[in-house]
């Protein structure tokens, strides 16, 4: 499946969103239906949305269109998002060579 595939299903999820004209709070409560619903996902099978994914979807067709429903490879792909380099070292060499003892942790602030 490629990335364009899946622009198109986000489209398919948010297109009802599209044309949505009505009182204030009508397009929220649009959101909260489709998102109460299942959805067939072309990777993972029945999934459900959360609303700020539908709401994130909706203003990034707006701002640029079917490009702006292409999935991003996270920047941080790949790297710990909560353990420092030194912490890292410090469980390496617990790992590496069992010095249970020695390693000291400090609390972060």
């Amino acid at each position: 499946m490629d990335v364009n595939s899946i622009a198109l299903w986000r489209y398919q999820v948010i297109a009802p969103l599209l044309s949505v004209n009505g009182p204030r709070g009508t397009r929220i409560r649009l959101i909260r239906e489709i998102c109460q619903q299942t959805h067939e996902h072309p990777l993972r099978g029945s999934i459900r949305l959360a609303t700020r994914t539908v709401q994130e979807w909706l203003y990034d067709y707006l701002k640029d269109g079917l490009d702006g429903l292409l999935p991003v490879q996270r920047n941080d792909r790949g790297k710990s998002r909560r353990i420092d380099p030194e912490m890292a070292a410090k469980i390496e060499e617990l790992v590496n060579h069992g010095h249970w003892g020695e390693v000291q942790f400090k609390p972060q602030s």
